[in-house]
């Protein structure tokens, strides 16, 4: 039977989640003033028009002021490297998420959090706010397959390497370019972590067919190579 390999044995680019996080977070910060407030109608006929629609811009005004202060410290975090940062961006998101559930800026909180849990190692709080971040933008948003990725790699984390090898072939046909890339990446480590070296290599050779001027094609060798 094959030998399962090491983590510390398969080579993997350690920018990948941050890369993936940040388009998520990006995309969220983008589209702040365009999305919608999840229950907002259920409110308006529960607790009436008029008062439901001032408490909400309330508490959106709050929501955005508050997650506009965290977004600096994660930022802060991004360019120094200094954990305290990134410790005090968490402390400012949960607080919008606690305080101000209703907020528009709930969403890049969520996908913020799930990044800073991701680093933590607290893999199934990072996934519940992963699949939260889902939720709120639908499965024809560009940027669900991201999401679904980073929740394959907190999978993988956490050692459940089936669960993950479900999604990233899932992902694998329904995806192009650099997520494509990440995604057959993603399923060639998971072969060689669960001894499947023979698989491994097949979709590492069919990386580097698809992939010849992928700036990740080094990697896909190297599967080769080992």
């Amino acid at each position: 039977m094959a030998r399962v390999k090491r983590r510390k044995d398969i080579i993997r680019d350690p920018e990948e989640i941050v890369s993936i996080s940040s388009k998520l977070i990006d995309y969220a910060r983008e589209n702040l003033e365009r999305l919608k407030l999840i229950g907002i109608i259920a409110l308006i006929l529960l607790v009436g028009i008029g008062g439901v629609v001032l408490y909400l811009r309330y508490e959106n005004r709050k929501g955005l002021e508050l997650y506009n202060k965290g977004y600096v410290r994660f930022s802060k975090f991004i360019r120094s490297g200094d954990e305290k940062e990134l410790s005090k961006s968490e402390k400012i998101l949960e607080r919008v998420m606690d305080k101000y559930s209703h907020s528009k800026a709930t969403l890049p909180a969520t996908c913020q959090l799930a990044y800073i849990k991701f680093r933590e190692k607290r893999w199934d709080e990072a996934i519940g706010l992963y699949r939260r971040f889902l939720e709120n933008i639908g499965n024809d948003s560009p940027y669900t397959p991201f999401a679904r990725l980073c929740i394959s790699a907190c999978y993988e984390q956490k050692g459940e390497y089936l669960k993950a090898e479900e999604i990233l072939k899932d992902l694998k046909g329904s995806t192009t370019g650099y997520l494509k890339q990440q995604v057959m990446l993603s399923l060639a480590r998971i072969y060689r972590l669960t001894g499947r070296p023979k698989e491994s290599r097949e979709i590492s050779q069919e990386f580097v067919r698809l992939f010849p001027d992928s700036p990740f094609l080094y990697i896909a060798k190297e599967y080769l190579r080992s």
